[in-house]
């Protein structure tokens, strides 16, 4: 997965916990956020991810989800 609509993801998340929970990804080197026209755009650090965590990602990312 290389990008995702994060405002689709849990519509009825407040925005202000949204933002918090980007804060904390890309302080954490999960994301990166980059300029993108007047927006920003969100992706995942996968080379940094798989360097400092190899397999995690595709064991994460492979795991059908439960419920």
């Amino acid at each position: 997965m290389d990008m995702a609509d994060c405002s689709l993801s849990i519509p009825d998340m407040p925005k202000s916990t949204k933002s918090h929970l980007m804060k904390v990804l890309r302080e954490a080197g999960v994301i990166r956020n980059e300029a993108n026209g007047r927006g920003r755009r969100l992706s995942l650090r996968s080379e940094d991810l798989e360097a400092r965590f190899p397999g995690l990602l595709a064991a994460v990312l492979d795991t059908p989800s439960g419920g």
